[in-house]
């Protein structure tokens, strides 16, 4: 939650109490809007690094095949 930017969403279960629930869970459908844009951005930051962290080890294994010539065949 604190790497998403709503980290004053987070509960310490020790210490749960319902009515702040309650509060938490309305204030962030009232800023369920800003929540969402504020997950979106890191969430894509990353999955653009696991995309680059995935070529970087399997791009070798992805490439689509090559068309093999003629020539190429025949030797």
């Amino acid at each position: 939650m604190n790497e998403m930017g709503l980290s004053e969403y987070c509960h310490d279960v020790n210490q749960m109490n319902a009515d702040s629930l309650i509060e938490q869970l309305k204030a962030l459908v009232r800023n369920a809007d800003d929540a969402e844009q504020m997950i979106l951005q890191p969430v894509e930051k990353s999955k653009l690094a696991l995309d680059e962290q995935y070529e970087l080890m399997f791009g070798d294994l992805t490439d689509q095949p090559r068309a093999i010539d003629a020539e190429t065949a025949a030797t």
